[in-house]
């Protein structure tokens, strides 16, 4: 599972508490200024049901490409006395390498979508 999943949940709720708080505020001083702010919200809403499938799938190249990286080093790491027997730190750190940037890569592409 993904260990940023209970951080990100209460920072929703978080949010949705803070922005209730705004709204009722806002609503209760001047009744006035709910409609532009319902209208936003509207807009809000049509550009995350148009953006939805594109976060979705950038997460899930974000997972798809971080499970590589930690199953290399799980193993390199279960086989550490072999891999120094045979002197293959140095492809270790090559291949290593070429999984981290192509992780990093996938993970700022999800992180663009998402904000």
């Amino acid at each position: 599972l993904d260990r940023n999943l209970p951080l990100s949940f209460f920072e929703a709720i978080e949010c949705i508490f803070m922005l209730t708080g705004i709204f009722t505020t806002v609503w209760y001083i001047s009744p006035m200024i709910s409609v532009p702010g319902l209208l936003v919200l509207c807009i809000f809403l049509m550009i995350i049901k148009y953006t939805f499938k594109a976060i979705i799938q950038s997460k899930g190249l974000e997972l798809t490409t971080r499970s590589p990286m930690y199953s290399l080093y799980s193993t390199t790491i279960s086989g550490l006395v072999t891999v120094r027997c045979y002197n293959q730190g140095e492809n270790f750190n090559t291949k290593f390498t070429q999984l981290l940037n192509t992780y990093g890569k996938a993970y700022i592409y999800y992180w663009n979508s998402t904000r």
